[in-house]
């Protein structure tokens, strides 16, 4: 199971995303965000704790970009146009 939330207000959309311990590890995170982001514009969001390694990755891989670090949290964006 995966799910994935997002939270969007005024051109700033927030994801979030869990992958249940059956399905890690199979890309299956990247694939469901490939397939959403075409779908969103504006200021896009995450924010990862900096000991997930794969959420990070997962960020990365779909463009997004480390902007600020705060209290163990990574805050990750993308700008859509």
């Amino acid at each position: 199971m995966v799910i994935l939330l997002i939270f969007s207000l005024a051109g700033k959309t927030k994801l979030s995303w869990n992958v249940a311990p059956t399905a890690r590890g199979q890309g299956v995170a990247k694939k469901m965000l490939r397939a959403i982001l075409p779908l969103l514009s504006g200021l896009i969001k995450a924010e990862i704790k900096k000991d997930n390694i794969a959420s990070i990755k997962v960020a990365e891989a779909t463009g997004m970009t480390l902007k600020t670090e705060q209290n163990g949290i990574l805050f990750y964006e993308l700008t859509k146009q």
